[in-house]
């Protein structure tokens, strides 16, 4: 038996996979933290105007190293339910279907 033994005994093969990016709040201590994100090749998606925070698509390796870097107060994965941010973006006019609405009266 060269794996699990249970994985062995039933003939199973384990394997797992991670996605290549996720969205990820990220908190500097005093600064934002956009340089260093851009540093691990990340994309910032969004500024959090009231602290030195941001999201930001970025790789599982690049969450664990903001995680230990002495300038980052917090990172953590976070998820959206689709439907309900853009039902958001919509209220608060930030989505772009409905600036387009409001623009020509009609539909997109």
């Amino acid at each position: 038996m060269n794996g699990s033994s249970v994985a062995d005994v039933f003939g199973a093969k384990i394997s797992v996979s991670v996605p290549d990016r996720g969205l990820y709040l990220v908190i500097g201590r005093t600064a934002s933290p956009a340089a260093l994100v851009a540093s691990f090749k990340g994309q910032v998606v969004l500024h959090i105007p009231s602290r030195p925070g941001l999201l930001a698509l970025m790789s599982v390796p690049a969450f664990f190293a903001l995680r230990k870097h002495p300038e980052i107060l917090h990172v953590g994965p976070i998820s959206l339910h689709t439907e309900r941010f853009n039902h958001f973006l919509e209220l608060v006019g930030l989505n772009n279907h409905s600036q387009e609405e409001a623009e020509d009266g009609r539909p997109s």
